[in-house]
């Protein structure tokens, strides 16, 4: 199952500032982990404020590819699982 929740309409402001007012932000529900055949995740271009990424991310026992950039997530991600494809480059 894929889930893709990028945020499409990304604009930056004067300051290199997200300037969408149609982009997620706030926490992420772990009821997502729940999703037992989630293996495609893309949360990029979003707005989570630097909040750390959400350790329940690495439990979700299919997930093969996940995309962080330019969400505004700080820290890493740990998993015992491997090979999980992460991209997580910062928006500038």
């Amino acid at each position: 199952m894929r889930l893709k929740l990028r945020n499409s309409e990304v604009g930056v402001d004067d300051f290199g500032r997200s300037s969408s007012s149609s982009y997620l932000r706030g926490e992420i529900n772990p009821s997502l982990a729940r999703l037992r055949h989630l293996n495609y995740l893309d949360l990029s271009m979003n707005y989570f404020g630097g909040m750390s990424i959400p350790t329940f991310l690495g439990s979700i026992k299919k997930l093969k590819y996940l995309n962080l950039s330019g969400a505004c997530f700080h820290g890493g991600l740990t998993s015992d699982r491997k090979p999980l494809k992460i991209a997580l480059s910062r928006f500038i």
